[in-house]
């Protein structure tokens, strides 16, 4: 886990971009990679020094936290309204996103696409990934909406790690439709079918 925790903050670019967009100090800026791992093992062992909320329910404590102290707080799901996502520009794309989403989907109203998206999770490669999530689009003849993430999946990603493979770009040019964010509150019932990384939060 204190592994994950540590690719975490390896990784933390987009979180960092969106803060900084904030008009606010970048996460790696404010934590030496020392320090957030020192609070993050007190956190994983749930003797976190400082008040902490997880947004779980509280059901879920004795089994993710069992012995925990006073400082670790099961709040429930947090959840923005859909409102407020859909015009949410840093980290959800805003009413441009929005309007790219329609578009798409009126090419082929009768046809809804198919939400692929792995959030924080990058396996492999962000190249590995792109290339799987499209061929199971191609090989299921399905369109499809597929969010960035931490990988930051793209169509350019695809064409400079597959330039051979004419068929799959010309596929993904057709048929995909990549975003850097997305409200799912919005997304989602728009969709044929979702395919969704399932975080902790």
């Amino acid at each position: 886990m204190l592994k994950m925790t540590e690719g975490f903050y390896n990784g933390m670019k987009p979180f960092d971009d969106a803060m900084e967009a904030l008009g606010r100090q970048r996460l790696s800026e404010v934590f030496s990679k020392e320090t957030f791992m020192k609070y993050a093992t007190n956190l994983l062992h749930g003797q976190p020094e400082e008040k902490v909320a997880v947004c779980q329910s509280s059901l879920f404590k004795r089994v993710l936290a069992p012995g925990s102290n006073e400082n670790l707080s099961f709040v429930g799901p947090c959840i923005l309204n859909s409102d407020k996502q859909k015009h949410g520009k840093i980290f959800f794309g805003g009413e441009q996103t929005q309007e790219k989403v329609e578009a798409f989907i009126n090419l082929d109203p009768e046809n809804k696409p198919v939400y692929c998206g792995w959030g924080s999770m990058v396996c492999k490669s962000p190249a590995i990934m792109v290339e799987l999530v499209v061929k199971a689009l191609q090989l299921s003849g399905e369109r499809g909406v597929v969010l960035g993430g931490f990988a930051e999946l793209s169509l350019d990603v695809l064409k400079e790690h597959n330039p051979d493979d004419e068929k799959l770009i010309s596929y993904a040019e057709k048929n995909v439709l990549f975003l850097d964010k997305a409200s799912h509150e919005s997304l989602f019932p728009l969709m044929k079918c979702v395919v969704h990384h399932c975080g902790a939060g």
